[in-house]
């Protein structure tokens, strides 16, 4: 099956809002971003924390930072661009180095290609990937749609199809227990969006397939999966 290619560059208001023309034409308007618009739903007590002991560990570690602290007294500014450099020094963003690399990977899995030489804890990652997601076919990648009700817009990881029936799929990396929320499987109300007609447009704006929340449900599990 052939994997629609993803969509072109979405204009965006300043606010990083894409601009989408209404289903009746007209001036493009400002929809609110899909991460935007479920971010209520997330905890952020745990992140909040954890970046409170990576910035621990990296004063803790770098003497450097600690004299840069004394010498920034109250200088809101330089006191965040230390404890940036701290939570850096505790590696804090490696893990999403690692989350980056290994989704662009999945691409090349979904799209049947080969992979190139891994570290051994990559290729076992991936190949965990490719045994849990044998039965899905991926259709779209990084495909962005929108539901014009709500007036949301933003970008699938996947779309996928199962014995014919499509679905979203969101690849994640790390742990989603703090995040299950702000998938659509946990929605009741996701399938009562409207469903709107599959439209292109020649605007940059509106460059995307017009989807509906209704058209997609949770995934099944694979088969023998508990």
């Amino acid at each position: 099956m052939t994997i629609t290619t993803p969509s072109p560059d979405i204009d965006r208001d300043r606010y990083g809002r894409p601009l989408i023309t209404p289903p009746e034409g007209g001036k493009p308007t400002a929809y609110t971003r899909c991460t935007t618009f479920v971010d209520c739903l997330e905890d952020k007590f745990t992140l909040q924390k954890w970046q409170q002991r990576m910035v621990a560990t990296g004063l803790a570690n770098r003497a450097d930072l600690l004299l840069a602290v004394s010498a920034a007294g109250d200088d809101k500014r330089k006191l965040d661009s230390i404890c940036a450099d701290a939570r850096e020094a505790a590696g804090a963003s490696g893990a999403a180095t690692t989350g980056t690399a290994l989704q662009a990977l999945t691409e090349l899995i979904d799209r049947g290609q080969p992979l190139p030489a891994l570290p051994e804890a990559a290729r076992a990652d991936l190949e965990a990937y490719a045994a849990a997601t044998a039965h899905l076919t991926a259709t779209h990648i990084e495909q962005f749609t929108v539901v014009d009700k709500l007036k949301v817009g933003g970008t699938a990881d996947r779309v996928v199809q199962v014995n014919g029936v499509s679905y979203m799929a969101d690849i994640k990396t790390d742990s989603i227990e703090w995040a299950w929320a702000r998938s659509p499987c946990s929605w009741p109300s996701t399938p009562t969006a409207p469903a709107t007609a599959p439209a292109a447009s020649d605007s940059a704006s509106a460059r995307s397939t017009r989807t509906s929340a209704s058209s997609f449900t949770c995934p099944p599990a694979r088969p023998g999966a508990s």
